[in-house]
């Protein structure tokens, strides 16, 4: 009887180790974004990769928003990153913000590469 005892033990204490702890209190605490500043022309298109740090968070969902989405607004983003689209001359920031309230942000530079304005 104790060797089935001792048996279901360590196969429970098995069990047990080799599944993943999940910690519903581990938050956000900083977003880390691939470019701080970005430079671009009318219809270009770039990618903003972001990063949720701790890695291991729970809740890691981000929401991107433009301060001028005349200017630049995100056509499609994800947990890990977003793409700007750049629509008309202008600046405005595009900021990641986690369900925390935890923030980065991108300043972009939209400017024309038109060059039919220049005076010959």
């Amino acid at each position: 009887m104790k060797k089935i005892f001792f048996v279901v033990i360590s196969l429970l204490s098995l069990f047990f180790l080799a599944c993943p702890v999940v910690r519903e209190d581990v938050i956000v605490e900083y977003i880390e974004l691939s470019s701080n500043v970005l430079e671009l022309n009318v219809g270009d298109i770039a990618r903003i990769e972001a990063i949720a740090y701790p890695e291991f968070a729970v809740i890691k969902d981000l929401f991107w928003e433009s301060t001028n989405e005349n200017v630049c607004y995100v056509y499609y983003y994800d947990d890990d990153g977003g793409y700007v689209v750049a629509n008309s001359v202008g600046e405005a920031t595009i900021k990641a913000t986690s369900k925390n309230g935890k923030s980065a942000e991108c300043v972009v530079f939209v400017t024309s590469d038109d060059i039919s304005n220049e005076e010959d």
